[in-house]
């Protein structure tokens, strides 16, 4: 009876013990693609930069297998994937409107003005 109770516990304790490491296990990784190179990528892996060289292991355990100016394959949680270039640079690319700007020459003969590029002063 006593052994019963023992191997209950061993059990219940192995239980948890696989019960708190099941998250850590099955936890999603963010990573896209956003420059490849021939033996390097570089990724955003959970909303962080990280340039990887083939070989290497990111912080969040993404391993740069290998790379090339077309795709990348790495291995996350055991498991070998490929993957290509992100569009989401491209994906909200709008063309802009037609616009016509003249500057007037000054009387010392410069073109003088002010403006804004991306909101900074130039």
């Amino acid at each position: 009876m006593v052994t019963d109770i023992i191997d209950m516990t061993r059990r219940m304790k192995l239980s948890l013990v696989l019960l708190l490491l099941l998250p850590l296990s099955s936890q999603a990784i963010e990573i896209e693609v956003r420059a490849l190179f021939s033996g390097a990528a570089m990724f955003v892996i959970d909303g962080q930069d990280q340039l990887l060289k083939t070989g290497q292991v990111s912080r969040s355990g993404v391993e740069l297998v290998e790379a090339n100016p077309s795709e990348a394959i790495v291995r996350i949680n055991g498991q070998t994937r490929t993957l290509q270039l992100s569009d989401r640079i491209s994906s909200t690319f709008e063309k802009p409107e037609k616009s016509r700007v003249l500057i007037n020459v000054a009387e010392n003969r410069q073109y003088i003005t002010t403006g804004s590029i991306n909101g900074r002063s130039v």
